[in-house]
């Protein structure tokens, strides 16, 4: 095996790497000989969960792995990085890309953007304790600080400048974050230009009134390319007010919250008619909506489904729309197979689609399509490419 691998550029296997976690490269990898002991020193694209890092994997990674050649660090909580920090410096990792934080505070991130050396971070997912500031706020003090450091005083010999940091040198390009509201989401957009993907919650409209075809063209040249919303409370209007804002998207996927009835959404035409108008460049549009009012029942799905039987509708969803009524939960939901974070995942519905000739019951994975002709289930790709 390793004669076959020897003739291997060193780039492939470092790509197979990449599907390896920094455990098993370090302690089964390494190893099995001097070739593959020399490829996993000089491969450059580490990733850590700090989460699974006791003390003695820490004391194997400080000793194997040189802090510049780690690309990505998740799960860094205030426990997990005290205990991280007794063995590295985060002054020493040079090429960090991707960073996720989980239940910290804004004290606790300050301190560490504070000890970062470098600018070469593009993707941020940040899960703040329910009690702290604005996301957005804290997001920019700490990544696009434009406040030119104080004057240095004649006393004052032990003064040193503080790093300016711009939102050009921080060039994010994903974002993962809880709830925000409407202001710190165009807050995000106007601080971070190279955004290209945005993952949330819920964007928080209080007022969409306020917003005009004026407001929205300031934001006509983003980059963001998908957006995903897994809880949304937003009526039909302030959904078009958050989407007017990224007329660039080429993705969209759309939960909404079991506190919030999406009835509205069951009418194709509006749906059409808003994605036309606000979202011309959208290649695919993923969700799963529900409601669970009076008005909507079993006898509802073939009406429902019929009016998203259109030439647009089964472009963009990739004739994958399916309308269903959860018997246990007693509420009506369409939906695309591409929905991975619905709780509904696998529970026992009533469910019809255009390529049905009746409602059917079922309890499959809605990730898996039956198709009638052939009488087999398929999974559904979710690949999509943004040029």
């Amino acid at each position: 095996m390793n004669a076959s691998l020897s003739q291997l550029p060193p780039e492939i296997i470092h790509r197979i790497f990449d599907h390896c976690d920094t455990q098993t490269l370090l302690r089964s990898i390494r190893p099995a000989s001097k070739y593959l002991s020399d490829l996993v020193t000089s491969y450059d694209r580490f990733e850590l969960d700090l989460r699974l890092t006791t003390k003695a994997k820490l004391k194997v990674i400080h000793r194997f792995v040189q802090p510049e050649r780690v690309s990505l660090m998740t799960n860094i909580t205030e426990h997990t990085l005290k205990r991280f920090m007794l063995f590295f410096d985060i002054r020493q990792f040079s090429r960090l890309r991707s960073l996720a934080f989980t239940d910290i505070t804004h004290k606790q991130l300050q301190h560490f953007f504070e000890q970062l050396t470098t600018d070469s971070v593009t993707s941020v997912s940040l899960d703040l304790q329910p009690d702290e500031s604005s996301i957005a706020s804290t997001l920019i003090s700490l990544l696009v600080d434009t406040h030119c450091p104080r004057p240095p005083s004649a006393s004052d010999e032990t003064y040193i400048p503080k790093r300016i940091k711009y939102s050009h040198s921080f060039r994010l390009q994903f974002l993962k974050i809880r709830k925000c509201s409407m202001d710190d989401y165009i807050s995000i957009l106007v601080n971070f230009p190279q955004l290209r993907t945005i993952h949330m919650m819920d964007c928080i409209v209080q007022d969409a009134s306020g917003m005009t075809d004026s407001t929205f063209s300031t934001f006509t040249h983003t980059c963001l390319k998908s957006l995903t919303i897994t809880k949304c409370t937003f009526s039909l209007q302030q959904m078009e007010t958050i989407l007017s804002l990224t007329p660039s998207l080429l993705h969209l996927t759309l939960s909404n919250s079991k506190e919030c009835d999406f009835a509205y959404s069951f009418n194709a035409g509006d749906l059409e008619q808003l994605i036309h108008a606000r979202l011309p460049r959208l290649a695919r549009f993923d969700f799963f909506l529900s409601a669970s009012d009076a008005t909507h029942d079993i006898q509802s799905l073939q009406s429902v489904i019929e009016s998203f039987e259109t030439p647009f509708w089964r472009q963009i969803t990739n004739c994958s729309v399916r309308a269903a009524y959860f018997l246990v939960q007693q509420f009506l939901a369409i939906y695309t197979a591409y929905i991975p974070m619905v709780e509904s995942n696998q529970q026992t519905r009533v469910e019809y689609s255009c390529m049905d000739t009746s409602p059917h019951l079922t309890a499959r994975s809605i990730q898996m399509l039956f198709d009638p002709k052939e009488q087999v289930v398929r999974a559904f790709s979710s690949t999509l490419h943004f040029n």
